[in-house]
């Protein structure tokens, strides 16, 4: 196995250690002042993740909506080109940590190796906001930079999603979302490790002991970051069954898919902000 680097390996340190510094240890008010330390010491994300690249700028908006604002940051390369392709991304974070500043090396190394507007949005976080608004946040991320694409200087038709961990799970649920509400249309997708299956490290390979558990992410983690984000009850052995999602729409009560991810129609016709569309049956 390869060796970790250095910056993941001290990370992995400092959870290890740090007093209370393990999510699966929190409460609900520990993990809000957890987010508040994050968003306010960016020189600690930069420390670990990396900074801003040389040679490209950023800059800091909000996006208005009717009952909250939106935080984006938007990173582009010095003389960039109008009309250039634009990629939105979702960081990570178990939908519970994470901040604008985490993504600053990323997304500027993004931007200057692709030669695209890169949009990155600062969603909205369990515990105090829980599944689904992480994905309307999204959604509406992605509409926002549709309808605004003169403004930021990109091409409506060439709108990428991308996102790490937590982050590409949003990514790949903002893609059928928008397929199935009639867009708008996204180009490319970019997925880095994403979150697409809930079962445990142990789940995957019982029969191997010393590969149930990783660094940084321990299955006692991963649970902790499922129960904040949806209020389940669960313990290191829970699966999480098809059967538990909603069969139905809850917002219009059509049929619905049952994913035990956070995947497509979990999310609601009213959170969605349009009706979903059912799913057409196969005769035979």
């Amino acid at each position: 196995m390869a060796k970790l680097g250095w910056r993941v390996r001290s990370l992995a340190w400092v959870l290890a250690h740090a007093p209370g510094s393990s999510i699966s240890q929190m409460t609900a008010e520990q993990m809000v002042r957890a987010q508040q330390r994050l968003a306010a010491n960016g020189r600690f994300a930069t420390g670990v993740v990396g900074s801003l690249a040389k040679g490209v700028v950023t800059d800091n908006r909000t996006i208005r909506r009717d009952d909250h604002d939106l935080a984006i940051r938007v990173y582009q390369p010095v003389g960039l080109a109008a009309g250039g392709p634009v990629i939105v991304h979702f960081h990570g974070g178990g939908w519970t940590l994470g901040a604008l500043d985490q993504s600053d090396w990323l997304c500027s190394q993004v931007s200057l190796g692709v030669g695209a507007v890169v949009v990155s949005v600062d969603y909205r976080l369990a515990p105090t906001y829980r599944f689904p608004l992480a994905v309307v946040d999204s959604v509406d991320a992605v509409r926002w930079v549709a309808h605004h694409a003169d403004t930021l200087g990109v091409d409506a038709r060439r709108i990428g999603v991308m996102g790490d961990s937590a982050g590409g799970n949003l990514a790949t649920v903002v893609c059928q979302i928008l397929r199935d509400t009639g867009g708008p249309a996204v180009a490319h997708q970019a997925l880095m490790y994403p979150a697409t299956d809930l079962r445990t490290p142990a789940e995957f390979d019982a029969a191997h002991p010393a590969r149930t558990d990783f660094p940084i992410l321990p299955s006692a983690s991963m649970l902790s970051f499922a129960t904040t984000t949806w209020g389940r009850t669960a313990t290191p052995t829970t699966r999480w069954p098809r059967r538990s999602w909603p069969r139905t729409c809850p917002g219009c009560r059509r049929p619905s898919c049952r994913s035990p991810s956070m995947t497509r129609c979990a999310t609601t016709a009213s959170a969605m902000r349009a009706p979903c569309r059912p799913r057409a049956r196969r005769s035979g």
